[in-house]
């Protein structure tokens, strides 16, 4: 399986080629590994990004349920102010036969929280 079942159409991305256009928009400049605490931590991997003085970051869920996530910021740089997520009605959609996963707008609160869907993906960018 790779990230398309075809070459004809921008909708034929599988949800792992969409993740590779969500990380393609994040992803830029020095790398920081990030640390998670709170309760649905254990199954969040995050990493961020800070290029041109901007904060981008990249979050993945493992956990049944959403988990709502607050984002500390370093004193330096701009903070991401926009998120964008993987949007499937259930953990098993595919693009096979249909458009059943999309990029859509994640909530991003001013004070940088968003909630990452169960076993879900966001990406937050300037």
């Amino acid at each position: 399986w790779g990230i398309a079942r075809d070459l004809a159409t921008s909708s034929s991305f599988r949800p792992t080629g969409l993740a590779l256009q969500m990380l393609n928009s994040a992803v830029g400049g020095a790398f920081y590994p990030v640390s998670a605490s709170g309760p649905g931590a254990g199954g969040l991997n995050a990493a961020a990004f800070f290029n041109n003085r901007k904060w981008s970051f990249a979050i993945t869920s493992a956990n049944s349920t959403p988990t709502t996530v607050s984002i500390t910021m370093p004193s330096i740089g701009i903070a991401p102010t926009q998120a964008s997520q993987l949007s499937a009605s259930s953990a098993t959609s595919t693009n096979e036969s249909s458009t059943e996963v999309t990029i859509a707008p994640a909530d991003l609160t001013g004070a940088l929280q968003v909630t990452v869907p169960a076993y879900g993906f966001v990406v937050l960018t300037p």
